[in-house]
């Protein structure tokens, strides 16, 4: 499952319960705190990721329960109603999702059981999808964040390994550079932006089973920690970050 904010209310989208994925969608309102069902997605989505711009719920790839998907569609809640988008050049699911100016960026995730180190960029306006320069190395199931116009690209498993790795992208270079790792190797991390650092991630560690919570080391977020953003995390996005 990915949860989104929109408006002034939190939506919880697809995801699944043991072998079963689900298309329903449950938004939750904070004034009357009560859960309500939505219009359905038009195919089942766990591992989906999500995010929000100009209005709109966006919902990205997953797994219907036999493969991954490559398929995207987006949800207006005036008209309570699901629309396909243009489909991206990868299937993938367990991805990383953030919105940078008027971009959403798709980073990793897995395409079936192949993580993938392959990136992409949707265009708001033109309904497109251009492939990116790919990461370091393979990174399914990675945190992802924006802070500074720049997205974090946090852990991730690589198909042999759970990773600490971290590394940045810089859409005005279009180049990815590696950044000070965590302390811990992991995949399915939750990351978000506190306002001035990338400031949690929780996370069950490999192995141990255990939740942790840490902070992005200083070093990878010193060059931008003054910046003014909105905040973004791993599979949700409810903004820009410039």
């Amino acid at each position: 499952m990915a949860v989104g904010a929109l408006g002034n209310a939190i939506y919880a989208v697809g995801g699944l319960d043991d072998t079963v994925c689900y298309k329903t969608v449950e938004r939750y309102d904070i004034e009357s705190d009560s859960w309500t069902e939505v219009s359905n997605m038009n195919v089942e989505r766990g591992g989906v990721a999500v995010a929000t711009y100009g209005g709109y719920l966006y919902a990205v790839g997953g797994n219907n329960g036999t493969s991954s998907l490559d398929s995207c569609e987006r949800y207006d809640p005036l008209l309570n109603k699901w629309t396909r988008i243009a489909s991206m050049k990868n299937r993938r699911a367990g991805a990383g999702i953030a919105v940078v100016d008027s971009f959403l960026y798709v980073i990793g995730g897995f395409d079936d059981d192949s993580p993938l180190s392959s990136c992409e960029r949707y265009d708001f306006t033109t309904n497109t999808w251009v492939f990116l320069p790919e990461l370091s190395c393979a990174r399914g199931g990675v945190g992802v964040a924006a802070m500074g116009g720049r997205i974090f690209a946090v852990g991730g498993h690589d198909g042999k390994n759970y990773l600490n790795t971290v590394e940045a992208f810089d859409p005005l270079t279009s180049s990815w550079y590696p950044v000070s790792s965590i302390s811990q190797c992991r995949a399915g991390a939750g990351i978000t932006w506190s306002g001035r650092t990338i400031d949690e991630i929780r996370c069950i560690i490999p192995r141990e089973k255990k939740k942790e919570r840490t902070s992005l080391p200083n070093a990878a977020i010193f060059s931008t920690m003054n910046t003014s953003s909105s905040g973004l995390f791993a599979a949700t996005n409810p903004g820009s970050s410039r």
